[in-house]
């Protein structure tokens, strides 16, 4: 029969010596379902699964498409910058954090937040603008910038894809070899950025399906969740200590990306 859910649960149960269930519910004593999911999602985390492995181009955050709108500089104090198709807080800029211009004639450079609101960014009040206005200019960019820097640049903002658990790689370098990227938020912070605004990223999803879960991680996925009940059930840190140790037995070192445990699942990918 199909693998399910509640078999994988109750792995993790008997092997506490706790009672089978036939639905999360029952276990009125706990929340088993959001322990079952937070217990997946970890394993999906410990190591670059080739079963929940996707590839895709990211673009960064904040980017507006100013053709179609009117971008104004105002040299105040403090300095602005408008959007009159009020975009600012639907592209997630945010104060503390940087707007990179491009493409203007007086204001290129980067400026500093201080506040936002729809349609309008306050700069800090060390940051000058030159008084300008483009209308539907297809050259203008604005793009959101974080204060973390690699060296001595400012990093880009790229929005996690909402079914991301981790990220292994981007533009081809493997997160086992320095990465020049790190998570903040819902963010990937980096300083790579391609012709077309993007990066390309290889990141583990979120596999939720059985089905499709090969035979290695469907045993830490057991021993992961063991080890949580453990405490919660039994209040049995010994247990807890062991189940651990066999888990970190099972997994081992982190995978390639071609690496096969693919072989042990029959499952279609």
């Amino acid at each position: 029969m199909p693998i399910t859910d509640i078999d994988i649960a109750n792995m993790g149960l008997l092997r506490i010596g706790s009672y089978k269930i036939l639905t999360f519910a029952e276990r009125i004593d706990i929340d088993l379902q959001n322990m079952y999911n937070q217990a997946r999602d970890e394993v999906l985390s410990f190591r670059p699964w080739e079963f929940a492995l996707k590839t895709r181009a990211v673009s960064a955050a904040g980017l507006l498409n100013c053709s179609a709108k009117t971008i104004t500089f105002v040299n105040g104090t403090p300095a602005t910058i408008t959007d009159s198709g009020s975009g600012f807080v639907t592209n997630g800029f945010e104060a503390g954090d940087l707007v990179l211009v491009v493409g203007s004639a007086s204001n290129n450079r980067e400026y500093r937040i201080e506040t936002v609101t729809a349609g309008t960014l306050t700069l800090v009040l060390r940051d000058k603008a030159v008084a300008e206005t483009l209308v539907n200019s297809s050259t203008l960019k604005l793009y959101l910038k974080s204060s973390f820097s690699y060296g001595f640049t400012r990093s880009y903002k790229y929005k996690k894809p909402t079914d991301y658990i981790d990220t292994f790689s981007v533009n081809g370098i493997i997160k086992y070899r320095l990465p020049g990227w790190k998570g903040e938020g819902i963010y990937l912070l980096t300083n790579e950025i391609d012709e077309y605004d993007q990066i390309i990223i290889q990141y583990v999803r979120q596999i939720t399906d059985p089905l499709l879960f090969p035979s290695l991680f469907i045993d830490s996925l057991v021993l992961n969740l063991a080890a949580n009940l453990a405490i919660t059930i039994s209040n049995n840190v010994n247990l807890r200590q062991l189940l651990l140790q066999e888990l970190q037995i099972k997994i081992g070192s982190p995978l390639t990306p071609n690496e096969s445990e693919s072989k042990e699942s029959s499952a279609d990918k």
